[in-house]
Order: C-alpha cells, then sequence, then structure tokens
C-alpha cells in the first residue's frame, strides 16, 4: 500500500541509488508519454540528504558516458512532499510505495522545459552499491 505521508521515506531513500526500471513522462497538455528508461542503457536515481540525482549511462562507441541531472527535494517530517526541477517548477509526490527492493514513486507538476503539466511514473530497484556515474556526481563515498 503506497502512501504519500509515509514518514519512513527518507530513511527509505536517503544516500541511496536505485536502478530505473521504467521512468514514464506523461504530458497533459500532449497526451504524449515517453520512458526516460528505455532510451538509455542505465538510468540511476541517487538521493543523498535533500539532493537527488538522475544519473543515464550510455555506452557510446565502446566508451561508457554519463549525462546528470541534479534537483532538490522536500522531505518534511520524513515523508517526500516533491522534487524541485529548479527554484521555480515542483513535481507534487501523488504516490509513493516500497516494497523490500523496489520503489514506485508518481509525480505531478509543470515541467521546467516547456511549462506542461506532467506526470511522472517512476519504478525503481535499490542497489546494494552507488554506481560510478552516480558516486562521481553524489560525491558520497562507495
Amino acid at each position: 500500500m503506497g502512501s504519500i505521508a509515509n514518514p519512513n521515506t527518507l530513511d527509505d531513500l536517503n544516500r541511496k541509488s536505485f536502478e530505473v526500471t521504467s521512468y514514464e513522462m506523461y504530458n497533459h497538455d500532449t497526451q504524449i508519454s515517453f520512458d526516460l528508461a528505455s532510451t538509455n542503457d542505465h538510468v540511476y536515481l541517487t538521493f543523498k540528504d535533500n539532493e537527488l540525482f538522475l544519473t543515464k549511462e550510455n555506452i557510446e562507441d565502446g566508451t561508457v558516458h554519463f549525462r546528470f541531472q541534479e534537483f532538490t527535494t522536500d522531505f518534511q517530517g520524513g515523508a517526500l512532499q516533491g522534487i524541485y526541477l529548479d527554484e521555480y517548477n515542483f513535481m507534487k509526490t501523488i504516490h509513493f510505495s516500497k516494497t523490500a527492493k523496489q520503489v514506485v514513486l508518481e509525480l505531478e507538476g509543470v515541467a521546467s522545459d516547456n511549462d506542461h503539466f506532467m506526470s511522472l511514473f517512476i519504478v525503481m530497484d535499490e542497489l546494494e552499491s552507488h554506481p560510478e556515474g552516480a558516486l562521481q556526481i553524489s560525491g558520497l563515498p562507495e
């Protein structure tokens, strides 16, 4: 059962990396959806206190390349309220659930790149250690 008011969310996510198996972005204005996870070799989310790092890993010409995005999380009372895409755009948590090693997260809000109302549906599996790209951007220890 999911809850957006789960006070253990910060403990469940903080200083952990997750491999994203689905990262569907649905644009309510255009009614088009796009899955970020399916267009990259690997996608990771790493939580560090109030920071969230998105790492996209792809092999290009036999070399691993990383692309990063950084966001700010809003935890209140240990519960994830949402994610700031930038200083003006906030994606509100609509659903959060966690099983033993899997997290399902739904967010909604206005996208920073096109000002369209979007929903994000994210499914991710907790990793035992941080992937190389996530270590580079987050500064977390192995």
